[in-house]
């Protein structure tokens, strides 16, 4: 009888764990990371065009190429900036993304690149525009420009039409304009398919934050109706309710989103018509932020404390100035306060307060329209 070598058994114990090892990350290493930008994001067919920028494994292999992602719709969505998991219904042409996909080409994973920005157009010519605040934002050469849904030109932007904007975070140029104009419809050629005789939107209390966003409407002749969101989601088929009765019903989710319009698409055998509902809603979720200025955090100041600035940045619904608050030591301040959605400024002189040498506190509390609030608390010090 031979005697068993002594070493079979770890050589198979060893053999087994590199086995094991091997089919538990298998599917890690199947895994392919590429960037692109989306062509076309065809909600129906669950289906995403994207024109590819390269992969994780060869970034020449499909360089400018484009590729059918199939069964997008499931995979988990999140924006880069705010980390918010976001609708499917939010990708659309001209968004910059990163995509995981399984060894079968299957989205696990997609993660938007870009900043969002929205506002009332002031100026605008071929190179860029300029909002209500000030912003000047000049184009991508390869914008993606919509007017009420539809692709459009430049020439047809006005002064005073409502922006949504998606910028590239390094080149800081907008690769994405979709135009608002809610007082006038906009068809394509042909003859009109009919109309909208009317729309019910649920009450915005019950979405602000978040919850759900809800839309009834009336069409007066055959066709296929959408829902479209201005810079969160795009055509959202309806619910056929009645004969000629349709609703839709949409979770709001993510934040940054100062404003938006939501935009009703009739789609017939002989054109579309588009129809804007004139309330606007906020669905920020991202509070403001508070910056001290003067005096900042841990600062030591020599002599007399004259005055306090603090500023504001509004993070998707604009700030409302009556809810600035303001304690030193504990104690509020009324008076010698200016404040308004940007800055609040305290005139020690004007509040006849006189802060003895020693440590102090600040603390600031902010509220946007969106009931978003934010609270700040610092120390500084008096020698």
């Amino acid at each position: 009888m031979k005697k068993q070598n002594k070493y079979i058994p770890v050589i198979i114990s060893v053999i087994f764990f590199l086995l094991l090892f091997f089919f538990i990350s298998f599917p890690s290493w199947a895994e392919t990371v590429y960037q692109g930008v989306v062509l076309n994001a065809d909600y129906k067919q669950d289906l995403l065009l994207v024109r590819t920028a390269g992969d994780s494994n060869n970034p020449d292999k499909g360089k400018g190429m484009t590729v059918s992602v199939s069964g997008f719709m499931k995979a988990e969505i999140k924006e880069e900036r705010t980390g918010a998991t976001v609708s499917p219904h939010t990708l659309t042409a001209g968004d910059r993304v990163e995509i995981t996909a399984d060894d079968n080409g299957t989205p696990k994973s997609i993660r938007v690149v870009g900043e969002y920005m929205s506002g009332e157009i002031l100026f605008v010519s071929k190179e860029k525009l300029i909002l209500s605040g000030g912003e000047q934002i000049y184009f991508d050469p390869a914008i993606i420009l919509t007017l009420n849904g539809m692709k459009s030109n430049i020439k047809d932007i006005q002064r005073g039409f409502r922006a949504f904007l998606r910028i590239d975070p390094q080149t800081r140029r907008a690769y994405s304009l979709e135009v608002i104009n809610i007082k006038n419809k906009k068809m394509t050629d042909g003859e009109e398919p009919g109309d909208i005789s009317s729309i019910n939107i649920s009450d915005s209390a019950s979405y602000r934050k978040g919850g759900t966003f809800t839309a009834n409407i009336t069409i007066t002749s055959k066709g296929t109706p959408y829902l479209t969101i201005a810079g969160i989601a795009y055509k959202i088929p309806m619910k056929k309710t009645g004969e000629k009765s349709y609703q839709v019903s949409f979770p709001l989710q993510r934040g940054d989103i100062r404003r938006s319009y939501a935009l009703f698409t009739l789609e017939g055998d002989k054109g579309s018509i588009t129809r804007g509902n004139p309330v606007s809603f906020d669905i920020a979720t991202t509070p403001p932020v508070i910056t001290p200025d003067y005096p900042s955090e841990e600062q030591r100041i020599k002599g007399d404390l004259t005055s306090v600035f603090v500023r504001f940045m509004s993070m998707g619904s604009l700030i409302k100035a009556d809810s600035c608050g303001l304690w030193i030591d504990g104690k509020p301040i009324n008076s010698g306060l200016e404040r308004n959605v940007a800055f609040l400024l305290l005139d020690l002189s004007s509040a006849s307060l006189k802060l003895n040498k020693g440590k102090h506190s600040i603390k600031v509390e902010i509220t946007d329209e969106a009931g978003n609030t934010t609270r700040k608390e610092w120390a500084f010090y008096i020698e």
